[in-house]
């Protein structure tokens, strides 16, 4: 299987140097011609020959269509590829010769042939890709391709302008032919290494082919399919502005700008396509697990717009670069779109109709611009026409393919950017109707799902939502929603797609699709709703954007056979396991998002303790974290610390710290992660706290001075080394310039470039704290915090205007969890809070030690409390206490249930009824054991036992990929997802 595989790959390379190096000729010859005609001939006749050349280029895809197209379908292709490729060779050797001999006409006419053999080469090259590689990984290769094609008629362009002048053009191409000649023989030598493709010979005559008109028949025929002469048109549309730059720019160079000079004219282009490969490269980010399309009307509009204003503006340069860049969003994603709606087979005759039509339209376009030249039409005008042309068939692209204009008007109306990741998009298939059941929570789910799907959906659900007046003309004008399932259900046996969410599965499905040929998927999206976009809108504006917010993660199952109501439930739970997998590998590590989330609010204030009265901006505190980490990263090679690894335990070294809630408590725990070392907040009042220690391995401990003497501690081990927060303060405060510094740096470096500096580990999975209890430790990494803060965040809704208030420690875990909650999903934090201040008024979120409650029915007022919408309780209340508290300030208590190895909370009960327990947070999966006992599962199950795995082995299995805790105690879930322990 793996020499299969490496010798599909190799292939793939073969062919990708192979077109690499054909482009290369064409383009390069192709600038040597202009560059004679230039250098020989005046103003009328450059204009001619010019035309020419580009005509020249183009014809034989028109004039001999039917012929190319036989020779395609009718003849091996590996045969007639190695054909081809020798006769690139004789080309090759043509060239040489008539560079040698300076024959212009000759040099003219092979331009002619060059294009003959690609209207040949290029039909072949996509049908061995095609049959070489699959589906999802035809957008990958498009990509190189483009890069690679782009990055030899850059060469091309390069030695036209670097050195070919009027002195020694007759020279160097001389050595330009030659290099043809060993670029075509290494080219017939791959030639050979290419495997036969499984083909059946079809005996066909090319005078029968012609009689019947079947060239003809194949053309109506593609023409007729809805998306793909379209994305045809797309293309097209873009090459036709293209060739208006390439005949109608040296013109208004030479006649508007008065610049003879040919090196201004090649830097232009240059730039044109440095700009498509850099576009490349951009629309590779947003395409990583899927096809974006979605600016697809950006970039047609703006090359539009661009070609307007090439006359007006003086720095050609920048329409040029940017004219490239909106290329690559229009070639490459048209051109897959081409691609993945035509079956293998016939693929070869997609490709040979989009070159005919293209080359067509590229045809009329040349024509029409060399007649109104001829007759001393005014340039601009000339421009003004060709857009307006563009413009026009973009317009009818979109009334065709208009879940192209999804994102558009979504981006528009909402001004929110999200990217998307998405896994299984290869079970979607593209030649029968699919039928996808999702769950469904936010008012744009319709959108997200068409924006990540090339081709129109029709959704099964109530068109009177949300949406700005223009996007519900939108959805009317095509027919994107409906309420009769019957009708929509009717259109999935013509191919078409209809989507139905998991609220609208009521209908008897069953009955409706029961003898239909349907491909059932489940699908299911995850941070829409639990970010900016959720049903009830009136709470749009004041949902906080943050780190579980920045991804829209959808994943798509394999086929299902059953309508069944809970089997489809099932697949959609196992597909939010993979969605929340997806988000939080996305967000990499705890440093990481918290370097995101600081320089997204850099002047904004992340800290607040009113009792000490100090206060920190993102900005400074970042700093001050930077700064830290590398004063302990010195400090561990200083003490020349050494530790061992126990039997089952991190890899880096433990750090522990012995401080209360407070500033510096949080600056030590930020900064010890981005040292990459592992923290362990050290329980004060436990007895076992010298074992603890120990058994961790611990050889520093952050604490202060004046909290460490109150604690009556005594470490007697000359191994572990105390190290006091005021005399590194201290130390801090005195060196003003490199805070300056600093915070100059996080101001000025985008956010890419801190994190390559100050936490270049992506590892999701590094254990990054260990929490005791009862004397045994228990090890979390990235993805279990992480998770965890997604799950609460999600549940909080939390707001831009939010400030929590969280008193409890941090060697209580969920405390470590309340600590770090606000700081990575930019809300302010509020410690040493005193509730008689005015500052209490502004906070919203408040988690307290159950003791604390009765403490504040004693001493304040009923109004303390008004403006605070989440009152959590760190552990089980007593219901006296608790419905005391609730009299009198009208706000309820939530409980927290969970465990530590569990990071720590399962549910948080809303409701009165103390045997609920609550909802299970998003993300966490249940399984009711036979004995009754209580199994949990998801990203938020802990790594292990510290030094125990034995221990660890016993207490976790994983099963389906899905690691499971077991509880160890009895109880059921109920239809609401609620949580009960018996």
């Amino acid at each position: 299987m793996r020499d299969f595989f490496l010798k599909k790959i190799s292939q793939v390379y073969i062919l990708l140097l192979s077109i690499f190096i054909n482009v290369f000729i064409y383009a390069t010859h192709k600038t040597i011609t202009e560059n004679i005609i230039y250098n020989t001939y005046e103003k009328d006749l450059q204009f001619f020959f010019i035309t020419l050349n580009d005509i020249l280029f183009f014809l034989p895809f028109v004039l001999f269509y039917p012929i190319i197209e036989f020779f395609n379908i009718f003849y091996f292709k590996k045969h007639i590829m190695k054909l081809l490729v020798f006769l690139l060779f004789l080309l090759s050797l043509i060239i040489c010769i008539s560079y040698y001999n300076h024959i212009f006409w000759l040099i003219l006419f092979l331009n002619f042939l060059l294009a003959l053999f690609n209207s040949f080469y290029f039909p072949i090259f996509y049908a061995y890709i095609l049959k070489i590689i699959q589906k999802q990984f035809v957008l990958k290769i498009n990509l190189l391709i483009g890069i690679g094609s782009a990055l030899a008629i850059l060469i091309a362009f390069g030695i036209s302008y670097f050195y070919l002048n009027k002195n020694n053009i007759f020279n160097f191409i001389n050595f330009i032919g030659i290099s043809f000649i060993i670029l075509s023989l290494i080219n017939l030598a791959l030639s050979y290494k290419l495997s036969i493709l499984q083909e059946k010979k079809i005996a066909y005559s090319l005078k029968r082919y012609l009689k019947k008109k079947i060239f003809i028949k194949n053309l109506k025929s593609i023409i007729k399919e809805p998306i793909l002469f379209p994305s045809i048109l797309g293309i097209s549309i873009f090459l036709l502005l293209l060739e208006s730059y390439i005949i109608l720019f040296p013109i208004y160079v030479r006649d508007i700008l008065l610049e003879d000079s040919l090196f201004y004219l090649y830097l232009n282009f240059i730039f044109l396509t440095i700009g498509f490969i850099f576009g490349s490269f951009v629309f590779k980010r947003f395409s990583i697990s899927y096809l974006e399309f979605g600016f697809i009307p950006f970039a047609l509009f703006g090359s539009c717009i661009l070609t307007l204003l090439l006359p007006y503006i003086l720095n050609h340069f920048i329409i040029f670069f940017l004219f490239g860049f909106c290329g690559s969003f229009v070639i490459i994603p048209f051109f897959t779109l081409i691609q993945l709606h035509s079956q293998v087979k016939k693929i070869q005759k997609v490709i040979l109709v989009n070159n005919f039509l293209q080359s067509t339209i590229i045809l009329s376009c040349i024509l029409t611009i060399f007649l109104l030249v001829f007759i001393k039409f005014n340039l601009n005008y000339i421009f003004y026409i060709l857009t307006i042309i563009a413009f026009i068939m973009s317009l009818y692209i979109f009334k065709k393919l208009p879940f192209l204009l999804v994102r558009f008007l979504i981006s528009f109306s909402f001004f929110h950017h999200y990217k998307f990741l998405i896994n299984g998009f290869e079970n979607l298939s593209n030649q029968k109707g699919i039928l996808l059941i999702g769950n469904h929570n936010s008012f744009l789910d319709w959108a997200i799902i068409q924006m990540v799907i090339p081709r129109k959906i029709h959704f099964i659900m109530d068109n009177n939502l949300f949406s700005p007046w223009y996007i519900k003309l939108f959805i009317k004008k095509f027919n994107f929603m409906s309420k009769n399932l019957e009708e929509s259900l009717k259109l999935l046996n013509k191919g078409a797609i209809v989507c139905i969410f998991t609220d609208k599965t009521n209908y008897n499905l069953q009955n409706i699709i029961l003898d239909q040929q349907i491909k059932i998927i489940p699908f299911h999206i995850k941070s829409i709703w639990d970010s900016s976009f959720d049903k009830n809108n009136e709470e749009f504006s004041l949902k906080n954007r943050s780190i579980n917010q920045k991804y829209i993660c959808i994943a798509f199952g394999k086929e299902i056979n059953s309508l069944c109501q809970k089997e489809i439930q099932e697949c959609i739970l196992k597909l939010s396991f993979k969605t929340w997998q997806m988000r939080c590998e996305a967000t990499h590590t705890i440093t990481r998002t918290w370097i995101d989330c600081a320089k997204k609010n850099l002047s904004r204030i992340a800290f607040i303790d009113p009792l000490n009265n100090i206060s920190f901006t993102y900005r400074k505190l970042l700093a001050l974290t930077f700064i830290l980490s590398k004063i302990i990263k010195k400090n561990s090679k200083t003490l020349n610390i050494h530790f061992s690894r126990g039997s089952y335990a991190p890899k880096e070294e433990c750090i522990g710290i012995l401080l209360p809630n407070s500033f510096e408590n949080l600056l030590c725990n930020l900064s010890i992660l981005l040292s990459q070392k592992v923290i362990i907040n050290l329980n004060y009042n436990d007895k076992n706290i010298y074992s603890i220690i120990q058994n961790s391995n611990i050889k520093q401990i952050y604490t202060s001075k004046v909290f460490f003497e109150s604690l009556n501690l005594n470490f007697n081990d000359k191994n572990i080394h105390l190290i006091f927060m005021e005399d590194i303060l201290k130390t801090i405060k005195d060196q003003q310039n490199k805070i300056f510094l600093y915070t100059l740096l996080i101001s000025v470096f985008p956010k890419s470039l801190l994190k390559l500096i100050f936490s270049p580990s992506k590892n999701n999975l590094a254990i990054t704290n260990i929490n005791y209890e009862n004397n045994q430790g228990i090890m979390f990494n990235n993805r279990n915090i992480l998770s965890t803060i997604m799950q609460i965040s999600d549940r909080f809704n939390l707001r831009n205007d939010d400030m929590i208030s969280s008193s409890l420690p941090t060697y209580s875990f969920f405390g470590f969890i309340m600590t770090f909650l606000p700081i990575l999903t930019g809300v302010k934090a509020i410690i040493n809070t005193n509730f008689k201040n005015k500052i209490a008024n502004q906070i919203t979120i408040i988690c307290e030690e159950t003791n604390a409650f009765k403490n504040y029915i004693q001493t304040l007022n009923e109004n303390t409390f008004i403006n605070t919408r989440i009152i959590l309780s760190g552990g089980k209340i007593d219901q006296n206490i608790k419905e005391e508290f609730e009299s009198k300030f009208k706000k309820r208590i939530f409980s927290t249930f969970g465990l530590n190895e569990l990071s720590p909370i399962i549910s948080i009960n809303t409701n009165s009824n103390q045997n609920n327990l609550g909802q299970i947070l998003d993300g966490i999966a249940i399984k009711i054991n036979t004995d009754g006992t209580i199994l949990l599962g998801g990203h938020q199950v802990m790594v292990g036992y510290l030094n125990n795995k034995k221990l660890t082995d016993e207490a976790i299995k994983e099963i389906d990929g899905i690691r499971w805790y077991n509880t160890k105690k009895i109880g059921y879930i109920d239809e609401n997802n609620s949580l009960y322990i018996l």
